[in-house]
């Protein structure tokens, strides 16, 4: 899929998605409705957090893009030309092992990123860093800091963050919609062209998340990303594969699921890793209780929050009743009870594109 303005895609520290090989990773999550990643290299920096060899052919292959961003200690971009030309040494090799194109981006991150009294030395660092990665730049800072590096023709490429507070950006009392929103307009009245907006993907069981969603908000003036690079390179684009959905990563859910899942009287409209919140909000107590998304695989099933034109209050209220409508709708046979087993779940799972 070509990186169009609203794409949405995500940046993650560790995989978020349970599977235990690379193509399946980024098969489930393009599935998961990622059009574009963004992942790190360290630099000089030991983490373990950095990108794995194949992810942006993975990425690629599935037809969603990939973006490389240089994450060190808070400090580093602070640290002058020295630690520049390291970093930039050390990424130069690494991105290349990793399989990024040849004349893709590294962004550069910076936090908290937007103290004019740092400018001298970030200059320096990102001067250093070029000469040494032969890559172009972007940045992960402060709004100020950004423009600033792009008025000096330092950087081509702009990665708002969420935390608002690091540009100056007042959000608040702001709900989360409505938070994300200002973040997104901020950086497209200032031709952002990335905004980290605060919204999460991959819930875990401890209540944090796996990812990040990012979104698409200005176009790049030059080929910047991994597939834009090939693109530039007269390198074919490579013909999206087949999904492949692996249910054996996404276990039979808990007897409690629906707290697993989240609020569905939620009034915003995101589908993400185990919370689903629908835009008109559902009406119901009981539609908190339906089994919903199993694992996220129910995204598939449902499309959007009708699957007849009927909404979740017309199907009534119990969970029972929901599933006897899903499979109706699925032209499944119906159950000789009314309660969801092991043996159903899989067989829905296997109708959705599960194995």
């Amino acid at each position: 899929m070509t990186l169009t303005v609203g794409s949405k895609g995500i940046d993650f520290a560790y995989n978020p998605t349970g599977h235990t090989d690379i193509d399946a990773e980024y098969s489930q999550m393009v599935h998961d409705g990622a059009h574009f990643f963004c992942r790190y290299s360290a630099g000089t920096i030991d983490s373990g957090k950095v990108t794995r060899h194949g992810e942006p052919a993975a990425a690629a292959k599935y037809g969603a893009d990939f973006f490389a961003n240089f994450e060190g200690k808070e400090s580093t971009p602070l640290e002058g030309a020295s630690a520049g030309a390291q970093c930039g040494a050390k990424d130069r090799e690494f991105w290349d092992e990793v399989g990024l194109a040849p004349g893709a981006g590294v962004i550069v991150s910076l936090e908290p990123g937007n103290r004019s009294s740092d400018w001298p030395a970030l200059s320096s660092f990102l001067e250093a860093y070029h000469a040494k990665i032969g890559r172009p730049l972007g940045l992960y800072a402060g709004l100020a800091t950004m423009t600033e590096m792009r008025r000096r023709g330092l950087i081509v490429c702009t990665w708002l963050p969420m935390a608002s507070s690091v540009s100056g950006i007042d959000t608040s009392g702001m709900d989360q919609p409505h938070y994300a929103a200002k973040l997104e307009q901020v950086a497209r009245d200032n031709g952002i062209n990335l905004c980290q907006n605060r919204n999460r993907w991959y819930r875990k069981p401890d209540g944090s998340y796996g990812a990040d969603e990012d979104v698409y908000i200005t176009a790049l003036a030059r080929p910047f990303t991994h597939l834009q690079a090939l693109a530039a390179a007269g390198h074919p684009t490579p013909t999206p594969g087949p999904a492949t959905y692996r249910a054996h990563a996404w276990p039979w859910p808990d007897s409690n699921i629906a707290d697993e899942l989240g609020n569905f009287n939620n009034p915003s409209a995101h589908v993400h890793g185990g919370t689903i919140q629908w835009d008109p909000p559902p009406q119901g107590d009981g539609v908190r209780n339906c089994i919903v998304d199993a694992h996220r695989a129910f995204v598939k099933i449902v499309g959007s929050y009708k699957l007849d034109g009927s909404s979740w209050a017309v199907w009534g209220s119990s969970t029972d009743e929901v599933w006897l409508r899903v499979r109706a709708n699925l032209n499944l046979p119906p159950l000789d009870s009314k309660t969801m087993n092991r043996a159903d779940y899989g067989m829905v799972m296997r109708h959705v594109g599960f194995s």
